[in-house]
């Protein structure tokens, strides 16, 4: 093993400008080569990079919508905050934006200052040097939710800086991570995930998205996977959520693994405070409400050295005009993608910092953790 530091300019070029794109070389359990890649574009901005988490990425952003509108409302007379915010209202309610994807901006996606958020974690990108992927659209797995499913972020900032994208230029603009439905009528948030090519995870949007030829990012514990996220332990809800390898059967998608390592140690995780109206919640409302907390108490996530490993695709076959999709399919493809989902966690978990006795646990979202169930957490 060892380090490559590979010196290029803003435009893609070898040149001695400034190092930061660095290479390591690692070798995979099974023997594979592979690269772990990572940027140091911005290492010397560490307050900014802080406050720019804080604003955009902490346990704040989902409150900072509400806040504006009450600051709004109180600071405006209610001639004028009454209509504005009941037209606001109804644009969210009838919008179809998230369905359709119409307030994406490419361009800003394409900023190199949203790496900031991936430089803060010091995330990296863990790729097989044999691994091949084509210009065809993908039915992406991301794993684990975590409080924040952050192996999405790889795939929402499309700078030519992204190493990810560096790898796959084909990929770039053609990736669309999805979101549960409640999160678009949340105001900023709604705007702000859009913006960055986020759609709704409703199947409407899915197939809409898959047959304009773009990929979809599924987290696909969802928020179930939310209320059962542990410091130190890997969970991820998958043994009974076909609907996605179905999509991809129906739609002529490939399924694509991903695994972003040490994800639930972003935040502290209090998995017992109100856990029985938590789970009510999530259970009537597919809603989950984490309680957490990060760096030294605050809302500012650990900066952990976040890991995101792509494993190999699964190939789908085209389906034929009027195909039936069967149980038999789904059920055989399902297996396929828990089997290469084990594979590339077991893989690749020394690479991306885990001891070896680190386990991925697969579960249904009935799944009650032994500690619970012994201490009538039910």
């Amino acid at each position: 093993q060892g380090f490559i530091v590979v010196r290029m300019s803003s435009d893609g070029s070898n040149s001695d400008t400034g190092e930061w794109l660095v290479e390591e070389k690692v070798a995979l359990r099974s023997g594979r080569a592979a690269k772990i890649y990572s940027t140091h574009i911005w290492k010397h901005f560490r307050w900014t990079k802080n406050v720019v988490v804080a604003l955009y990425g902490s346990l704040i952003m989902f409150q900072q919508g509400l806040i504006m509108v009450g600051v709004f409302s109180y600071v405006t007379p209610r001639w004028i905050s009454v209509p504005v915010l009941g037209a606001y209202a109804l644009h969210v309610y009838f919008s179809r934006a998230r369905i359709t994807g119409s307030m994406e901006w490419t361009w800003f996606r394409g900023l190199d200052v949203h790496i900031f958020g991936m430089e803060y974690y010091n995330y990296r990108i863990l790729i097989p040097d044999d691994l091949k992927l084509d210009d065809t659209k993908y039915v992406i797995g991301q794993h684990p939710h975590g409080i924040f499913a952050l192996g999405q972020i790889a795939w929402m900032f499309t700078s030519y800086k992204n190493p990810l994208y560096r790898r796959f230029p084909f990929l770039r603009n053609k990736v669309h991570s999805t979101g549960a439905s409640i999160i678009y009528f949340i105001p900023f948030v709604r705007e702000l995930f859009m913006i960055f090519g986020h759609i709704d995870v409703s199947r409407s949007a899915l197939k809409r998205t898959l047959n304009k030829g773009s990929s979809v990012g599924i987290v696909v514990g969802g928020e179930a996977e939310v209320l059962l996220a542990r410091n130190d332990e890997d969970t991820v809800v998958l043994k009974e959520r076909k609907g996605f390898v179905k999509l991809a059967l129906q739609n002529g998608a490939d399924l694509l693994p991903t695994y972003c390592f040490h994800n639930t140690n972003v935040f502290h995780i209090n998995t017992s405070l109100l856990r029985g109206f938590r789970k009510w919640l999530q259970k009537n409302f597919k809603c989950s409400i984490p309680v957490c907390w990060g760096w030294r108490g605050t809302p500012l996530p650990h900066p952990v050295p976040l890991c995101l490993a792509i494993g190999d695709p699964i190939k789908v076959p085209k389906p034929s005009p009027g195909q039936e999709i069967t149980d038999k399919m789904v059920d055989e493809y399902h297996k396929k993608y828990i089997e290469a989902l084990t594979k590339l966690f077991e893989e690749c978990k020394a690479a991306a910092g885990y001891p070896e006795d680190r386990m991925l646990n697969v579960v249904d979202a009935h799944y009650v953790h032994p500690e619970c169930i012994k201490a009538k957490l039910l």
